[in-house]
């Protein structure tokens, strides 16, 4: 960048030089370009120069930028997502709860029947009632 600066600032001086009528004679438009060289380079060094830091200073803010968007968007991920497991383990844990209730329900509905049975039918009816020690036997009601 540097260089194509320099080029294109010496072509102009050189183009300024020799369309100058107050300048005669080669000499004194080579002079009239060397003299106001300097400051064209200087100038065109530090136009390169900031270029070149305000490029890098905004690759530095775009690297940063992407990584906090990418731990922003990985927060989101981790975030549906447990929030997603924590959902199928409540749903999970109901319908296990639910089942389990249904089971134990089953289990009484029938040692209840088998009771009434044995009591319409007047035979001693010793089975524990479910989810009761086997051999502990209670008085009926």
């Amino acid at each position: 960048m540097f260089t194509l600066q320099i080029i294109i600032g010496a072509v102009w001086l050189i183009r300024r030089a020799v369309l100058d009528e107050s300048l005669t004679g080669i000499p004194d438009k080579i002079l009239s370009v060397w003299q106001e060289f300097a400051p064209v380079a200087i100038a065109s060094a530090a136009i390169a120069l900031a270029i070149t830091d305000i490029w890098g200073t905004i690759t530095v803010f775009a690297d940063w930028l992407e990584e906090t968007l990418e731990r922003r968007r990985q927060r989101q991920i981790k975030a549906a997502v447990d929030k997603a497991v924590k959902a199928a383990v409540e749903e999970a844990r109901a319908e296990a709860l639910a089942e389990a209730r249904a089971d134990e329900r089953q289990k009484w509905e029938g040692w209840n029947h088998r009771r009434e049975a044995a009591v319409a039918a007047g035979v001693d009816f010793n089975e524990p009632p479910p989810g009761i020690n086997q051999g502990t036997e209670h008085p009926q009601k």
